[in-house]
C-alpha cells in the first residue's frame, strides 16, 4: 500500500480521531488522538491490507509545551512502512497509553523514553529505568533540565566544563606572565632571526682594498636579461673587411701496397692403376659360368 492508501484507511476507520496527515512515500505519518493509540496500533497490525507486524522504534520528542510520541511501523510481507504520532496533554501531564502488549519490542523502547524524558506509559508491564541507575534524579534529554553537578562524588559534565574553563584561564594567565604577553606555542617562522656579527671586527666599507664586491641586484623570475653594450655602427660606403682564407686541407697519406699472394703448391700425380691379371684358359668342352650360379 502507498502512504495515501494507508492514510485513507485510517480516516475511514477512525474518522475525526485522525488529527493530521502527512502524505509522503518517504516519510508519511498520521497524528492521532492519544486515547485511541492502542486501538489504532492493533488495527494496523491485524488488518490484512496493512499487516504491520513490526514496530521498528518508539521514541519521544521534547516540544517544550508537551512531549510527542513517535512510532515507526513496518510490514515485512507487503514491504511498506508508516509512522504514527501522538502527544501528551501538557508538560506536566505526561501520561500515554503503552503499546507493549501490541508489539513486545515496544517494551524497551518505552522504558528508554521514560528514562530520558519522563513520559509515563500507562499499562506497561515493567516501567523502570533502563539506561540510568534507579536513583538518578531527573531526565537528561529534557530541554528545560540541566545535568547534575555530581553523582555519588563523580563530577557531572557541567562541573567538568566549569573546571576546564577555570584551568584554561589560569594557564593563559601563567603563560602571559612568563612569555611577556605571548604564548609558548610560537611557530618557527614567527621568530626573528638575529643578525650574526662577522668574525674579526667590523665589516670593511665598500670600495676599500680587500672588501668584497657588492652583489648585483637579484633579477626577478622570468625577467629578460639586461641588454649588453651597443656595437659601433659601420660608416656607409666603407668596404667590408675580407674574410680570412680557409686553411688548405692536408693531403691524404698514400695507401700501403698489398702483399703478393703466395704461389699455390702443385698437386701430386695420381698413381697408375695396376694391370688386370689374365683369365685362366678353359678346359676343352667346358662352358663358361652360367648366369645365376654362385
Amino acid at each position: 500500500m502507498t502512504a495515501t492508501e494507508i492514510s485513507e484507511l485510517l480516516k475511514e476507520r477512525f474518522g475525526d480521531k485522525v488529527l493530521e496527515v502527512h502524505e509522503d512515500d518517504l516519510s508519511a505519518w498520521t497524528r492521532i488522538e492519544r486515547d485511541v493509540l492502542v486501538e489504532v496500533c492493533t488495527f494496523l497490525r491485524d488488518d490484512p491490507s496493512a499487516d504491520m507486524k513490526v514496530c521498528h522504534s518508539l521514541t519521544a520528542v521534547d516540544r517544550l509545551e508537551y512531549f510527542e510520541i513517535v512510532l515507526h511501523l513496518y510490514s515485512v510481507d507487503r514491504k511498506h512502512g508508516y509512522s504514527l504520532k501522538t502527544r501528551t496533554v501538557s508538560r506536566e501531564d505526561v501520561a500515554c497509553p503503552s503499546v507493549a502488549r501490541v508489539w513486545p519490542t515496544a517494551d524497551w523502547h518505552e522504558r528508554e523514553a521514560y528514562d530520558m524524558y519522563g513520559v509515563i506509559f500507562e499499562g506497561h508491564p515493567n516501567l523502570r529505568r533502563i539506561l540510568l541507575p534507579s536513583d538518578w534524579v531527573g531526565f537528561p534529554l529534557r530541554k528545560d533540565e540541566g545535568n547534575p553537578l555530581e553523582y555519588h562524588g563523580i563530577p557531572g559534565i557541567a562541573a567538568i566544563r566549569t573546571l576546564e574553563e577555570s584551568n584554561r584561564e589560569a594557564q593563559t594567565a601563567a603563560w602571559s606572565e612568563k612569555y611577556d604577553g605571548g604564548s609558548p606555542l610560537v611557530l618557527p617562522g614567527d621568530k626573528k632571526k638575529k643578525a650574526k656579527k662577522p668574525a674579526g671586527g667590523a665589516p670593511k666599507a665598500p670600495g676599500a682594498p680587500g672588501a668584497p664586491k657588492a652583489p648585483g641586484a637579484p633579477r626577478a623570475p622570468g625577467a629578460p636579461k639586461p641588454p649588453g653594450a651597443p656595437k659601433a655602427p659601420t660608416p656607409p660606403g666603407a668596404p667590408k673587411p675580407p674574410s680570412p682564407p680557409s686553411p688548405p686541407s692536408p693531403p691524404s697519406p698514400p695507401s700501403p701496397p698489398s702483399p703478393p699472394s703466395p704461389p699455390s703448391a702443385p698437386s701430386p700425380p695420381s698413381p697408375p692403376s695396376p694391370p688386370k691379371p689374365p683369365s685362366p684358359p678353359l678346359p676343352p668342352g667346358a662352358s663358361g659360368p652360367k648366369k645365376g650360379d654362385d
